[in-house]
């Protein structure tokens, strides 16, 4: 209705000069002498102030991961972390979870035992692990680090690996069939 922000005390400014609204989208803002407190140009809803009580923000190192003993009392994920699976010597577990797993695949190239059957994996891709779903690497064409996430234990979830076998993985030249992308 015209006029209806001059009722409630606020002004509307063109988010270019020259008063016209901007392609796209942009429209119009609050100018800033009218905008309350925490209130963003750029945001439509108030932002929340920084807590001045709140414990430092985890940050996990090359090395460590975060688990249920170790994660702040607001995170709900079940473990986080790195994995890495050189081309020499390298070593993993067939397993499974009680709760879902994502890995991302950042560096390198193998293939992989999820979802019942073996797939080519390389960096950049994601994994979905149900929960239940054993999982594993089975060959490395190339030295692998990935990123892994259990999504949340269910109540009377286990923590971990379960029914892990550790083996060997073998380190081999990169298959014919590979998709290079």
């Amino acid at each position: 209705m015209p006029g209806d922000d001059a009722v409630r005390g606020i002004r509307l400014a063109p988010d270019r000069p020259g008063g016209a609204p901007a392609l796209g989208g942009g429209g119009l803002r609050l100018a800033a002498r009218d905008r309350p407190a925490g209130l963003s140009r750029h945001r439509s809803a108030p932002t929340a102030p920084p807590r001045l009580d709140a414990p430092p923000m985890p940050v996990l190192e090359p090395g460590t991961w975060l688990n249920p003993d170790t994660r702040p009392d607001w995170c709900e994920i079940g473990s986080i972390g790195r994995f890495a699976v050189p081309l020499e010597g390298g070593r993993f577990e067939r397993h499974h979870h009680d709760d879902h797993e994502v890995w991302f695949i950042a560096e390198g190239k193998a293939k992989i035992f999820v979802d019942g059957g073996e797939r080519y994996v390389q960096a950049g891709d994601i994994v979905l692990t149900r929960a239940g779903d054993i999982h594993d690497i089975v060959e490395v064409y190339e030295t692998v680090r990935g990123f892994f996430l259990e999504s949340g234990h269910p109540a009377g979830g286990r923590i971990g690996h379960l029914d892990g076998v550790a083996h060997d993985v073998p380190g081999l030249p990169l298959p014919a069939d590979f998709p290079e992308r």
